[in-house]
């Protein structure tokens, strides 16, 4: 591992010339003819309609719900708050 580098498993642990080596190819996984969504825009919105319908009503629009929206921004702040003190502890040899 290079030193100065962040530890963990992805992408940006990486050097920048490899990282962007790994996902030029990702693009190049799949031969253009078996990308379903490229070949045939009427199945892709068919798709994103099926997923739509899969979401409440009321979690459809955040706008006209803001209520609803603040709720959901409150709880992921409090978790991502949550996850950096536990990162904060740990890395200082604390426990939270």
């Amino acid at each position: 591992m290079t030193a100065g580098r962040p530890r963990g498993r992805n992408l940006a642990t990486l050097a920048p010339d490899v990282a962007r080596r790994i996902r030029s190819a990702g693009g190049k996984a799949v031969p253009p003819k078996k990308r379903t969504f490229s070949a045939d825009p009427e199945l892709a919105k068919r798709a994103g309609a099926k997923g739509g319908a899969n979401v409440k009503p009321a979690r459809r629009n955040l706008t006209a719900a803001p209520g609803i929206a603040s709720v959901m921004g409150r709880k992921g702040g409090l978790a991502s708050a949550a996850k950096r003190r536990g990162k904060k502890a740990a890395r200082d040899g604390r426990s939270t």
